[in-house]
């Protein structure tokens, strides 16, 4: 910045803040891994990486993250596969029979 001091951003955030512009922009399964494993390395959690994604669909969409979805959980090494077959096939309740609001 002209005239200040410029603070450098540490890895962690930055290695966020590129996964949050690879949500945005759309990207390969071989990108979110890269950029998760720099994330983890880094020093952010799984759950860190989860929670980013649902908090930029106000920003980038609905349809981004539901996109961005599949692949940062290949990332993370969630087998969907196996979760599929894990629940007889049957497609998760969604939106569910039952909703609950928060207040």
């Amino acid at each position: 910045m002209p005239g200040g001091d410029v603070e450098e951003i540490d890895a962690k955030t930055l290695s966020l803040a590129q996964l949050a512009a690879l949500v945005a922009v759309g990207g390969s399964v071989s990108a979110y891994c890269e950029l998760v494993d720099s994330a983890i390395s880094a020093g952010a959690s799984p759950s860190e990486t989860v929670d980013l994604l649902a908090n930029l669909s106000g920003i980038v969409g609905w349809p981004c993250v539901v996109k961005a979805a599949p692949s940062l959980a290949m990332a993370l090494g969630y087998d969907i596969e196996e979760a599929m077959e894990d629940s007889g096939g049957r497609k998760p309740d969604y939106p569910p029979s039952n909703p609950t609001r928060v207040a």
